[in-house]
């Protein structure tokens, strides 16, 4: 069911906005920086909407950009604002090997196998406080985290860019 309401949390450049807003959902964006064109300037940890005033919330690389203590104070606001739940994205570091296979009458086959041997301890960078696949912020970690604000929570990674995980969370 597309939902009919979104609040777009870091909008970045606005693409997936207009691809949104051009299948007829509203859309409003928010984001903590006043210089990228966001419809209203506010912090993640603090969102000035009611509770449940978006059908969804899209929060896609952005929630490394604050600590991790904070991590769960935001993902309860996120929840607070959704009626249904959210699509969050984050980095997902370390060494991670795809493989796609075709097999006749089935199709493609992907899979990939994430080395989790090879964790190094995240040191701040300017930008990012934390990163999934890091030491200590392992998936199991982060999904325990969401399932104190989410009913459910189901995670992938695009094969074709492993760099980015991805959490359906319902609430």
């Amino acid at each position: 069911m597309q939902p009919e309401s979104v609040l777009e949390v870091g909008p970045g450049p606005g693409i997936t906005t207009d691809i949104l807003r051009k299948q007829g959902i509203k859309v409003t964006t928010v984001d903590y920086a006043d210089d990228v064109g966001a419809d209203m300037v506010a912090s993640v940890l603090s969102l000035p909407f009611s509770d449940g005033e978006y059908d969804v919330v899209l929060c896609c690389e952005v929630l490394e950009h604050i600590e991790f203590s904070s991590f769960r104070l935001a993902l309860a606001e996120i929840s607070r604002v959704s009626k249904r739940g959210a699509i969050i994205s984050l980095p997902h570091a370390g060494r991670f090997w795809p493989y796609k296979i075709y097999l006749p009458k089935i199709g493609t086959v992907g899979f990939g196998f994430d080395l989790q041997f090879f964790r190094k301890k995240h040191v701040f960078d300017g930008q990012h406080y934390w990163e999934l696949g890091k030491r200590g912020f392992n998936l199991n970690t982060i999904k325990s985290e969401l399932l104190h604000c989410f009913k459910s929570v189901k995670d992938f990674r695009l094969l074709d860019n492993p760099y980015h995980h991805f959490f359906h969370c319902e609430k």
